[in-house]
């Protein structure tokens, strides 16, 4: 008797699923225009070379790309040259080592008499610290020179360019 029950309720089920379920259609209607859309039917569409056109017309956006790119490098100039206040330094002591040089020359040509031991130790080491000293200010330089070279390649770059 109970199996008898689930066979009902199973063949009721199976009679009412129909009106429940509707089956997907091939054919979709869109709610907003009433016209039926086709379903890919797993055929091959046809290339769309347009997306991929190869145009030499340049667009808004490449003009602001390039702008922007123009913006930013000219916006490198006053930041380097914001640092030149850090060659002030540089060349006043560049001058006291000449000074220092044209001293060490004076003595050395002059007064024999001023060439011992203790004065040629004194201009070694004065010599030395002129070494070292311009050693830096060489390094510092050429960092400063380097930096002017990239922006001015940089410009160069942008005189080539002929959108701008």
């Amino acid at each position: 008797m109970m199996k008898r029950k689930y066979f009902l309720v199973v063949l009721l089920g199976f009679c009412l699923a129909p009106g429940v379920v509707t089956a997907q259609d091939s054919a979709e209607v869109d709610a907003n225009f009433q016209k039926p859309v086709q379903a890919d039917t797993g055929r091959k569409r046809s290339f769309d070379s347009t997306l991929f056109a190869d145009e030499n017309v340049l667009t808004n956006s490449d003009y602001l790309v390039r702008i922007q790119k123009v913006f930013q490098t000219l916006n490198k100039v006053p930041v380097l040259a914001a640092a030149f206040y850090k060659l002030n330094p540089v060349k006043e002591k560049l001058e006291e080592s000449g000074e220092a040089l044209a001293t060490i020359r004076e003595r050395m040509g002059g007064n024999p008499r001023s060439l011992n031991i203790r004065n040629l130790q004194m201009f070694r080491s004065l010599l030395v610290a002129i070494d070292e000293n311009g050693k830096g200010y060489m390094a510092a330089l050429n960092q400063f020179d380097d930096r002017l070279d990239n922006l001015k390649k940089e410009i160069l770059e942008l005189r080539k360019d002929t959108a701008i």
